[in-house]
């Protein structure tokens, strides 16, 4: 129960307790894993760059994306030296696939549970 409540007193702050300034175009996302870890990314999007920084001060962590109507492509970094250097973790895309957030056309519909 105290974990709860510090986790409680502790949201939306970064890495060293300090709550992140809010300005426009910035957003906070929240992680968690199965390990019990949950982190706050402070984020931005300004339309086609997506950008999520977390700055602890035992690992900085980054990811950085640009964003178009029907892909996503970026790469995710950590630094454990403050942001001195960086090393890449993972590169990633998403793609959208058609049909899937409409109506799937009927050929998609017939493979469901093929």
């Amino acid at each position: 129960m105290a974990d709860l409540r510090r986790r409680r007193r502790d949201a939306g702050r970064d890495g060293a307790g300090h709550r992140p300034e809010r300005r426009a175009g910035t957003y906070a996302t929240l992680y968690h894993d199965e390990r019990g870890v949950c982190r706050i990314f402070p984020t931005t999007f300004d339309g086609t760059t997506w950008e999520m920084v977390r700055k602890d001060p035992d690992m900085h962590q980054r990811l950085v994306a640009s964003v178009d109507s029907d892909r996503i492509v970026g790469h995710a970094d950590t630094s454990e030296n403050r942001g001195g250097s960086w090393r890449k973790d993972f590169d990633f895309v998403f793609e959208r696939t058609p049909g899937f957030l409409g109506a799937a056309p009927q050929d998609q519909l017939d493979r469901v549970g093929e």
